[in-house]
Parts: C-alpha cells; sequence; structure tokens
C-alpha cells in the first residue's frame, strides 16, 4: 500500500499502528496461503457463477471489497468521533473559488454517500454483468 495508500497509514494518525511490524505488515500484501485466500476464492467463485469471467469477477472483488474498506474505516473513525478523511474545514476556503464545497457544509449525514457508494457499485456490476451476458 505505498504510494496513494501510504498517507491514509501514518502512524501518528492512527496509534493503533505503532506495534512494530504493523504499518510494514499493511504494506505489503498480508494475505497469504489457503485459509486467507479461500474468502478471495469464494468471492470468486461467486462472481464467477453470477456470469462474470474471471477477470471482470477479480475487478468486481477488488471493488467490493475497497469499497466495503472504505465504508468501514470511515465508520470506525465516526464512531471514534475523528473527523472522516473527507470533511473539510469549508470555512477557510474562499467562496469565490469553492461555491460547492462551501455549500456542503450542512451535508453531515456519511449514510448518504455510502449509501450512494454502494447503489452506484451494485448498478455498475448489474450494467457490466448486462454486457457481459447478453438476452
Amino acid at each position: 500500500m505505498g504510494g496513494l495508500g501510504a498517507p491514509l497509514l501514518r502512524r501518528d494518525r492512527y496509534p493503533r499502528l505503532n506495534h512494530p511490524g504493523a504499518f510494514t505488515a499493511l504494506q505489503r500484501r498480508p494475505v497469504q496461503g489457503a485459509e486467507a485466500a479461500a474468502s478471495f476464492e469464494a468471492a470468486l467463485r461467486a462472481f464467477s457463477k453470477a456470469g462474470f469471467g474471471l477477470a471482470e469477477a477479480c475487478g468486481a472483488v477488488k471493488v467490493t471489497s475497497r469499497l466495503a474498506l472504505t465504508v468501514g474505516l470511515e465508520r470506525g473513525r465516526a464512531v471514534q468521533g475523528l473527523i472522516p478523511e473527507t470533511e473539510v474545514e469549508v470555512e477557510a476556503l474562499p467562496p469565490e473559488a469553492f461555491p460547492h464545497v462551501r455549500r456542503l457544509g450542512g451535508v453531515t449525514d456519511p449514510e448518504t454517500a455510502w449509501n450512494f457508494s454502494l447503489d452506484t457499485s451494485v448498478s455498475g456490476l448489474r450494467a457490466q454483468l448486462r454486457r457481459a451476458r447478453p438476452r
């Protein structure tokens, strides 16, 4: 998870990552072995059974996994009272340069964004599936 993922996992922002090996483990592929790969196999099988080819099934597993991890991370941070990654200090932004962002200041329900993300993902997967197996 180097590159773009690294800033999200800074030790100073997530004290639980202060374990000596935690940060290194999260930068590498921690899922190894038959038991660890069983859920990936089950997900590939489910998407393949639904009608996706292997490459598309793999993409579907990745997009759903990433979405689930993102929502889980945001919900976990919300429970802890931490500011979500997507929240901006709107007052500090000049109104003429950021009119849309400033209007978002009153939108505080993260469930709306999570539901939109999930609905969009499911709709996109359905559309991909329809293209994969024409009726």
